[in-house]
């Protein structure tokens, strides 16, 4: 489905990051380690609280906000093509599990900007702002734990 609407970009990151999740738990290619297996359930388990927040400003944020159009942007920055480039059973070292976590992460973060950058209303640019936020801090917060069990 194509987002046209910020409340679709809000339920699609949720579910971006549902989906990170589960793809995280799904398991580890074979004689991969036990620190790698211990970054991905660290790593899903971050992913579904960041889908709970998401969703959570989403349904408390102003109808206003939420019915804004953003469609002709979306057309060429789609959040369901960063989830399918994804597949965390290919990669086989925890380095390169974080950093595809995190490039993710980026992608998202600079849609929330350039979203934010186009927005009319004081309600939408708050909004964005406030869902960028969340990206940025728990995108440095899983990645300071994930650096934190490599000194383990």
């Amino acid at each position: 489905m194509q987002a046209q609407t910020l409340s679709d970009v809000i339920q699609q990151t949720g579910r971006l990051h549902r989906n990170l999740a589960s793809e995280l738990r799904s398991g580890s290619p074979a004689g991969a380690g036990e620190r790698i297996d211990l970054l991905r359930e660290y790593l899903a388990q971050s992913e579904g609280n960041l889908s709970r927040l998401v969703e959570a400003h989403g349904r408390d944020a102003a109808d206003r906000a939420l019915n804004t159009w953003c469609y002709e942007y979306l057309r060429s920055h789609s959040i369901d093509r960063m989830a399918q480039r994804f597949s965390a059973g290919e990669v086989e070292t925890d380095e390169g599990l974080l950093q595809e976590v995190v490039g993710i992460h980026g992608e998202l973060v600079a849609l929330f900007q350039r979203l934010h950058a186009k927005a009319d209303t004081e309600p939408t640019r708050a909004l964005l702002h406030d869902i960028r936020e969340l990206e940025e801090s728990e995108t440095r917060r899983m990645a300071q734990g994930a650096n934190r069990l490599h000194e383990l």
